[in-house]
């Protein structure tokens, strides 16, 4: 057995490619699933993972703003995920901002709403409709997201949905790093990796991440999204 050594003064986690990988890992076992409610319970996994792996990307590069840590706490409750990639952006850019308004950024938008939405009730604007089914249960069907385009309602989600919103999320990661940012995927994978913080900076962790790679590259093969802004190489610690 090896014995434990003290290697880095504090350890700062990063979930982002847990996430991520815990979405991918549902979405791909989906179509095997014979129960429709196992099946409705992955596919409202893998989504609601997807949306916190956009948030945990996002504090990830607020964390990278260059204000005192005492003032990024103060403000941080005061911005919503998308202000922090905005941020991010004119701390590269000093004078502009990413487009909010383009359609990759629109369906982020929706995806946060969908995660505010599932833990925040709200009465939907328009009438509901039911559907009975051979089972004797009713779902409700309450309209789509504009540009996410699944359903509002989580019980009326299917195998779809969780690709639907994977594919999302590669586009924004890589619109927003590799297109806004011009950064290369070792950069852009470098920000959403643990790190260390040795005698007082910041260097990348060697965090065992293969498991939530490999699942990357299955998407990359059977579900066809290419992950574009993602490095393997770095992601594992290894030279690029």
């Amino acid at each position: 057995m090896s014995e434990r050594q003290e290697i880095s003064d504090q350890h700062v986690e990063n979930m982002f490619f847990t996430l991520l990988g815990d979405a991918i890992e549902t979405a791909l076992l989906l179509p095997g699933l014979k129960a429709p409610g196992t099946k409705l319970r992955y596919a409202r996994f893998s989504v609601l993972s997807s949306a916190l792996a956009i948030e945990a990307a996002a504090n990830s590069c607020f964390e990278r703003v260059s204000f005192p840590p005492a003032v990024l706490k103060k403000i941080e409750r005061n911005l919503g995920t998308m202000d922090k990639y905005d941020m991010f952006s004119l701390e590269l850019f000093k004078n502009s901002r990413f487009d909010r308004g383009c359609l990759a950024a629109q369906r982020i938008e929706d995806l946060l709403a969908v995660r505010n939405d599932y833990v925040h009730p709200k009465i939907t604007p328009r009438p509901a409709v039911g559907h009975n089914e051979a089972v004797g249960q009713v779902t409700i069907y309450c309209g789509t997201y504009d540009h996410l385009k699944i359903e509002k309602s989580p019980r009326a989600w299917t195998d779809s949905t969780p690709l639907l919103v994977l594919k999302a999320v590669d586009d924004f990661l890589t619109n927003y790093f590799l297109e806004n940012a011009k950064m290369s995927p070792a950069s852009a994978t470098e920000i959403l990796i643990p790190q260390m913080l040795m005698s007082g900076r910041k260097m990348p962790a060697s965090i065992d991440l293969q498991a939530d790679i490999l699942y990357i590259d299955s998407a990359r093969a059977n579900l066809k999204i290419p992950f574009r802004f993602v490095d393997n190489n770095t992601a594992l610690g290894k030279p690029s």
